[in-house]
């Protein structure tokens, strides 16, 4: 399937575990999607997975949203969700997947400059891939290790690992791999201030990737190959292998990417004294950091614009970006950071001479009777504590959930949806909420009781809550209103869904051939608090009621 629209004539008509594997289906198809195409089809996946709880398309899709929301350079939400996939199935997938899933996290880890859990997480993986001896994924880690010393400026640490990626690929007979560790060699090389061995790295890496048609990948081999005649004084080779990158960066998506070609080029416009140029280029930069999480090129980026006003002689301008990128390296690296990086590493060494000499079997009788006691202590005190934590848990959900209709009552809602409110903003994510009103309640509690009408109130429920995700949240906000908020969703995404619980309600037999309608307003966020947010949403609801009922507006 080419695009959305052509998936969305196909899913007509269709059960949802039907559409859902239609989904899944169009993710799997090719990695060169529109990442806001995946980030839809995969929310729409986990509603949908709601009504038949399929474990393993969950698990996919929030695997997909992570891969997306990297893409498009937000490596919180990516970190949350390859977080929320590891607490939900780590102990039930394959050590393989779990081991997977752990590269990725600490790849995006080491994006957000938080390199402890880098370290970690890509130790734990390559610790699994060397049992298994699987060169391939051993070669990657061993890179993406490099990688992260590199970040920290243990240059021969980074060195050890880059070399040791590099011989693995070479017996595997791995070209792939071979042209991205000659990439990364070479930058290290450059940092030894080896400038033509650097280069002939990075032109051996294009060559390989050229001929291997790796489009996305040339990205940063071209980017480096411009740094490097740039020190070589070679101005003349610079621009053309960046607006290179630049091309490829923008086809794929990659604002990362995008964001680097425009601050380099930026650059080379500065050095040449052209000033408007490079303001041009490196205030699109800054444009495209908003809303991402890459810290390291905002950074880069703000001290190229203090050093371009420094330039231009306005020392002011120059001055403020200096304060800003102070800030913004404060949140990257600290001295405790690197202290416990230093020590994981350690750990990792030990851990492998111990298991290697095997000294785990020489421990003593005493030791190993010990170890017996402290673990039944441990293990009574862990089964008190869950124990209390499940009765603290109990109380309350009991104080908390509306027994009618078993979704939350309205107790702690206006904290409960500023907090979604807070982080979405935080994370420059959409939210919105949907306001519901069964219509014509009165009428079926005067006519045929209050137990039918609480009958009716408990099949809405159930409605509304097979028609979201685990992230949403479904209210009884009072009486026959209902209030769903749906993090990370887009008014026109909450339309459709609000008008797959007025279908459903529409159909429903929930006493012998007595039917009912449901009205509802749609209202996505915008400079609201959480109390003004409901009150829109409340103003379109009853101006649905006012023009008919049973519909959406929003």
């Amino acid at each position: 399937m080419k695009d959305l629209e052509e998936l969305r004539e196909k899913l007509v008509g269709l059960t949802p575990m039907e559409s859902v594997n239609m989904y899944i289906e169009f993710l799997e198809e090719t990695d060169d999607r529109d990442p806001s195409d995946v980030i839809e089809v995969a929310q729409e996946v986990l509603r949908l997975q709601n009504s038949y709880q399929n474990s393993k398309s969950e698990e996919k899709a929030l695997s997909y949203l992570s891969k997306a929301y990297s893409t498009l350079g937000n490596y919180h939400q990516s970190v949350q969700y390859l977080q929320q996939i590891l607490r939900t199935w780590g102990n039930s997938i394959s050590e393989r997947e779990k081991s997977d899933y752990m590269s990725r996290l600490g790849v995006a880890c080491w994006h957000l400059g938080d390199y402890e859990k880098a370290l970690q997480n890509l130790i734990d993986s390559l610790s699994y891939f060397e049992r298994v001896d699987d060169k391939t994924r051993i070669a990657d880690l061993q890179c993406n290790i490099s990688i992260v010393f590199a970040e920290i400026d243990d240059n021969e640490k980074s060195e050890e690992y880059i070399r040791k990626a590099l011989e693995t690929a070479e017996r595997s007979g791995d070209e792939d791999q071979q042209a991205a560790f000659l990439n990364n060699l070479g930058i290290l090389l450059f940092r030894k201030a080896m400038q033509q061995e650097g280069l002939e790295c990075f032109l051996r890496s294009a060559e390989i990737k050229e001929r291997l048609g790796q489009n996305r990948k040339l990205m940063t081999t071209y980017i480096n190959i411009a740094d490097a005649y740039e020190d070589l004084g070679e101005r003349d080779k610079i621009v053309p292998y960046l607006e290179k990158a630049r091309e490829l960066a923008e086809h794929h998506h990659d604002t990362e990417c995008l964001i680097k070609c425009l601050r380099r080029v930026g650059a080379y416009y500065m050095n040449g004294s052209e000033f408007d140029k490079a303001a041009e280029h490196m205030n699109e930069a800054v444009r495209l950091l908003k809303g991402t999480t890459l810290l390291k090129e905002e950074s880069r980026t703000l001290e190229a614009l203090s050093r371009l006003h420094e330039k231009m002689g306005d020392f002011a301008e120059a001055l403020r970006y200096q304060k800003e990128q102070a800030a913004v390296d404060k949140k990257i690296f600290s001295e405790e950071t690197a202290k416990r990086i230093a020590e994981i590493h350690t750990l990792y060494e030990t851990k492998k001479k111990i298991a290697e000499a095997d000294l785990l079997k020489e421990k003593t009788r005493e030791l190993s009777r010990l170890n017996s006691k402290i673990s039944e202590q441990y293990e009574s005190l862990k089964a008190a504590e869950s124990a209390l934590k499940e009765v603290n848990k109990e109380l309350r959900e009991q104080m908390e959930v509306d027994p009618l209709t078993t979704l939350l009552n309205n107790q702690r809602l206006y904290e409960k949806l500023q907090d979604k409110i807070e982080r979405c903003r935080n994370m420059g994510q959409p939210l919105s909420v949907i306001m519901l009103d069964l219509d014509h309640f009165k009428h079926i509690n005067d006519y045929y009781g209050h137990p039918v009408g609480n009958k009716a109130l408990r099949a809405v429920g159930a409605t509304i809550k097979e028609s979201i995700r685990r992230d949403d949240i479904a209210f009884r906000f009072g009486g026959e209103e209902f209030l769903v908020v749906l993090p990370d969703t887009s008014r026109a995404v909450a339309y459709r869904v609000a008008e797959r619980v007025i279908e459903a309600v529409e159909v429903m037999r929930f006493h012998y051939e007595l039917r009912m309608t449901i009205s509802g307003g749609v209202r996505e966020l915008g400079i609201h608090n959480a109390h003004e947010l409901i009150v829109d949403a409340d103003k379109l609801l009853y101006e649905a009621k006012n023009r008919g009922r049973n519909m959406i507006i929003g």
